[in-house]
């Protein structure tokens, strides 16, 4: 996407309510990160830090290790490696979650004269210097002046929409169009 010289406005909504940079993830049973290690830390860290720390507590299914999995021919089980892999687990289930939750939920709205501009999902890759994040968006509306036959906005961001609010979106941008068509056509027949 270019749009050099040509942009009008910028504006950035930041949703910070699911952000988590150190995790305390909790397994089955209360199950830790140091239950087969002793020496080894309880939480686990985002490589995206902030100047404050965004710390949570999270608690785990872990339905998916079965214990019987982990028993001898005798149905003894076999404690040392069903503990291990429960904490295996657990620590893949946290990293994966603090991947997801390490930056907010961001949506940008560009003013200006958009150039290239291909299709809603397309992606776009964001560098938020006042964050210091590198994220890819993906485009989510935009608006296309056909008199003037370009892009007037373009909005991306990193959340998924519904399809009901983009339904709900479509409709009220519609009924804005009109709205604005039946006055203007309301004035030109008043004179």
């Amino acid at each position: 996407m270019g749009y050099g010289k040509n942009l009008k406005d910028i504006k950035a909504v930041y949703n910070w309510d699911n952000v988590c940079t150190k995790l305390l993830p909790v397994g089955k049973d209360g199950l830790l990160l140091n239950a087969s290690d002793p020496t080894a830390s309880v939480y686990l860290e985002s490589t995206t830090q902030y100047e404050i720390p965004y710390t949570k507590s999270v608690n785990f299914d872990q339905s998916n290790i079965v214990e019987d999995d982990y028993k001898d021919e005798q149905g003894n089980l076999d404690v040392e490696a069903y503990t291990l892999a429960l904490v295996n687990d657990l620590a893949e289930k946290g990293q994966n979650y603090l991947s997801t939750n390490s930056i907010p939920v961001v949506n940008y709205t560009l003013s200006a004269n958009v150039e290239k501009v291909s299709d809603i999902g397309d992606t776009i890759q964001v560098i938020d210097e006042k964050l210091g994040i590198n994220i890819l968006t993906n485009i989510i509306s935009y608006e296309y002046d056909c008199i003037l036959d370009k892009y007037t906005q373009i909005e991306f961001g990193n959340f998924v929409p519904t399809l009901s609010g983009l339904m709900g979106n479509i409709t009220n941008q519609t009924q804005q169009i009109v709205d604005e068509s039946n006055a203007t056509l309301q004035i030109t027949l008043g004179q």
